[in-house]
């Protein structure tokens, strides 16, 4: 597509305005952490406060990787203590899914300016999203525009000027500064 709009405007069929848009995109990840919530929130709210609960049994209900990812940021945050090695315990009487939030938002206006560069990043830490680039064109006609596009001259021959052709004929323009 570019080598075909660049080709257009050298011979001046178009003009040509390119705008780069930066956006963000949630990967497969985030896009559960999305619709569940992430696994420190999951786990702290499959918790009672201030009553044990084994592990094995979290992991049955939640799933092990939820377990595993959701203990050591639950632990961060002091949502949760770890009573022994195979129980935890909710400190926190109120939680906040922040980066759940911060999904929600991306999803909503997926425009990096949009959004704080520091929670765009803590995203970007965790593999919950990543930048694309939208590149879109503005097109318009050009000083040559036809409807038709004709194959331009590169060579003036002793047939043409003989015939008078060369009237006719459009001819690329040459680089004399290469």
């Amino acid at each position: 597509m570019d080598a075909i709009l660049k080709s257009l405007v050298a011979e001046e069929y178009i003009t040509v305005k390119a705008t780069d848009r930066k956006l963000i995109e949630l990967t497969e990840e985030g896009k559960l952490y999305h619709a569940k919530g992430t696994p420190e929130y999951q786990l702290a709210n499959a918790l009672t406060l201030n009553e044990p609960t084994e592990k094995a049994k979290l992991e049955a209900e939640l799933g092990a990787e939820v377990v595993k990812i959701g203990s050591q940021k639950a632990l961060q945050m002091k949502w949760l203590k770890a009573e022994g090695k195979t129980a935890l315990v909710r400190t926190a009487e109120t939680i906040e899914d922040v980066d759940r939030n911060l999904l929600v938002a991306f999803v909503a206006n997926p425009d990096l300016n949009a959004h704080a560069k520091d929670d765009v990043e803590k995203l970007k830490k965790r593999k919950l999203v990543s930048i694309a680039t939208e590149k879109t064109y503005a097109v318009n006609k050009g000083s040559n525009f036809a409807p038709v596009r004709q194959k331009q001259e590169t060579d003036l021959t002793v047939d043409m000027l003989k015939s008078g052709a060369w009237k006719d004929r459009r001819f690329k323009n040459f680089n004399f500064n290469a």
